[in-house]
């Protein structure tokens, strides 16, 4: 007797089976089962079984080994999917996360089931049916505004593309010893289609009201001022505004025509309680009038508990009240944008564009290919007037 685990040769990789296969030899014929079980002394355990049954006679034990096993749980496929998956341990579990939303929209009957109870249920429930019903109910909750209904298909559209990607072909390997669905209807369907979401730059004469009424941020909610400043003068991400500390100011000597000059930048990096999205840091210019402001506004810093942050307060004050209060603000101003500061990114990036072109665009604000920018981020009108960050004298 023995038990092993099998090896196969796919794209030049070794890979093993997650459980033990036992084999033994009865009446002269060589028997080699799958035993259900990655532990080695409950394989043993297991295929001894087998051998004793098979001494007493009860050859229905045998056939049941050969029976097809059941069809795996979600729990079984998020398992490997975590531990093989090629992505961030938080991207990955927003695609868990998406497919689990998929199935509570897809099924009402779903819809209140604690994530443990869901992820007990078969795959079997991955079918082309299932991901037509969550569209027609994601398209059916948005009701008959165009608005809307153009959100709630982006919405369906980033989900589907989450949950389709915990079975991309590269993955399905190891999923190998597990029994899966034919996912070929539902990985087919088509996503709905979206009205383009190309960004378009305000009127001038909105920016010039904004940053002529921002001093009233300044005295009235420092906190709402600083996001403004950093949003609007060094098109950080949300997260990247809450997170940013003292520590990523720099200065370095940068040559001009003139000579050498030094110039203040903003180094977004990773620490221990933030990860950037694009997972590397990058350089972000600092214009004087920031730094200024940011000086000007910074808390004396005492005790063993004085913060680093740009921002004060907590976390939640920092990443979700401030900007609560920021957003509020600008909707008071006239500001309709559907998200109020991640515009601030957008017109921040254009204006760089504008003046130092693409490919500095992109490395300031972190993208991995031209074509965010130039689709979601950038107006590319570029007869527009140049509008510089801060028309301050």
């Amino acid at each position: 007797m023995q038990i092993f685990k099998r090896k196969r040769l796919r794209g030049g990789v070794i890979t093993e089976s997650a459980n033990y296969y036992g084999r033994l030899c009865w009446q002269g014929r060589d028997l080699a089962r799958d035993l259900g079980t990655g532990d080695s002394t409950e394989a043993w355990r297991r295929l001894r079984s087998i051998k004793r049954n098979l001494e007493a006679g009860r050859f229905e034990v045998l056939e049941q080994t050969k029976k097809r096993r059941e069809m795996a749980t979600f729990a079984e496929v998020f398992a490997i999917y975590l531990q093989r998956a090629k992505v961030e341990p938080r991207t990955a579990r927003g695609n868990i996360g998406a497919l689990r939303k998929l199935l509570r929209t897809a099924r009402p009957e779903l819809r209140d089931k604690p994530d443990l109870d869901l992820d007990a249920l078969p795959s079997g429930l991955l079918t082309a049916e299932l991901m037509a019903d969550f569209q027609t109910a994601m398209l059916a909750a948005a009701g008959n505004d165009k608005i809307a209904r153009n959100t709630a298909a982006i919405s369906a559209n980033s989900w589907r593309r989450q949950a389709r990607s915990i079975f991309s072909q590269d993955l399905l390997i190891f999923y190998r010893d597990h029994t899966l669905p034919d996912l070929d209807g539902f990985m087919r369907i088509k996503p709905l289609p979206e009205r383009s979401s190309r960004f378009t730059m305000p009127d001038p004469s909105v920016l010039t009201a904004i940053r002529e009424r921002a001093g009233e941020l300044r005295s009235s909610d420092p906190n709402a001022y600083r996001a403004f400043l950093l949003s609007f003068g060094c098109g950080l991400r949300r997260g990247e505004v809450a997170h940013a500390r003292w520590t990523w100011i720099e200065t370095a000597s940068v040559p001009t025509p003139t000579g050498p000059q030094n110039r203040r930048f903003l180094r977004c990096q990773i620490s221990a309680d933030f990860d950037l999205k694009d997972r590397e840091d990058r350089l972000v210019p600092l214009e004087d009038f920031v730094f200024d402001e940011l000086t000007a506004l910074r808390l004396p810093q005492v005790g063993a508990e004085a913060s680093d942050y740009l921002l004060t307060g907590n976390l939640t004050e920092r990443y979700r009240h401030t900007f609560d209060r920021f957003s509020a603000w600008l909707q008071s101003m006239g500001w309709d944008r559907k998200k109020k500061a991640h515009e601030f990114r957008k017109i921040y990036n254009t204006l760089v564009r504008m003046q130092a072109g693409a490919d500095t665009a992109r490395s300031v604000l972190g993208h991995s290919s031209d074509h965010v920018n130039r689709e979601h981020y950038t107006d590319e009108r570029l007869s527009l007037p140049a509008i510089k960050i801060f028309n301050v004298a």
